[in-house]
Formats: structure tokens, C-alpha cells, sequence
């Protein structure tokens, strides 16, 4: 993998997440993940110290998170915490942990919102979420 190639990449990202991020700072974040995020995988991939499986994952994960902030810069998504949470359920679905998307729900709305979601709760918006999900071809349709 071409690591230069990588590197202007990941500055594009970053550049995009600079241009997207909220104007006033939010009380659950001083600075966006997104923003951290991207700077720790620039970091990574210029320092040389990622083996092909990492780097495999920075790019599934900037992929991601490009595609989000595209949404966001398009006027597509205004509640970037939200949207952030729903991005995080779509990342276990994907990888067929609907127990763990369920989990991750209820922890985040709690850590992000101070909201209290029960199990019943949860488990319906990640199957709405699932749903959706495969009626828009996101997910594969299993039985």
C-alpha cells in the first residue's frame, strides 16, 4: 500500500471533518471523535508504525467517516451526535453482532444524552435501524 497515497488521503478527510464541524462546542465533546480520530490515523500512518491490518482498518474507518461527514457537509444529517451513535450500531450489524449493537445503544445514549434506554427500547431501534439498513441494500438481506 502506497503510504504517500494514504497520507493525502487521510489530510482530505481531515480537511473535510475541519469544514464540518459544528460551530459552538457541545457538552459531550470539547473536541469531534471524528476530528481525533483522523488525526490519530495520520499519525499512525506517517510514523510508519501500522502493519497492513491496521492500515486495512484506518481505511474501512475513513471510509466511513468520510461518507458521514459528506452527509453532514450536504445538509443531509444536522445532529451529528445522533447520527454519530447510528454509525456506531451500523459498524456492529455489519460485522453480525446485533447483541453488542443493542449494548453500544443504550451506552451511548446514556454517555451522550443522558438518556436511560431500556433493553426493549434499544433492541427496537436497532432492528428499525437493521431493517432500513437492508431495505436500502446497506446490509446483506439474510434470513
Amino acid at each position: 500500500m502506497d503510504k504517500k497515497l494514504i497520507t493525502t488521503r487521510l489530510k482530505m478527510l481531515l480537511k473535510l471533518v475541519e469544514e464540518t464541524q459544528p460551530d459552538s462546542i457541545s457538552d459531550n465533546y470539547l473536541f469531534q471523535p471524528h476530528h481525533t480520530s483522523v488525526l490519530g490515523w495520520l499519525s499512525k500512518v506517517e510514523s510508519g508504525g501500522c502493519d497492513r491490518e491496521e492500515i486495512s482498518r484506518i481505511m474501512k474507518q475513513a471510509n466511513t467517516t468520510w461518507k458521514f461527514r459528506n452527509k453532514i457537509k450536504n445538509g443531509e444529517i444536522n445532529n451529528i451526535e445522533e447520527s454519530e451513535i447510528t454509525d456506531g450500531v451500523m459498524d456492529f450489524l455489519k460485522e453480525n453482532q446485533k447483541i453488542n449493537a443493542i449494548k453500544y445503544y443504550r451506552s451511548a445514549m446514556k454517555d451522550q444524552f443522558g438518556t436511560e434506554v431500556g433493553l426493549r427500547d434499544a433492541k427496537e431501534y436497532v432492528d428499525t435501524v437493521q431493517t432500513h439498513a437492508k431495505a436500502t441494500g446497506l446490509l446483506p438481506a439474510r434470513p
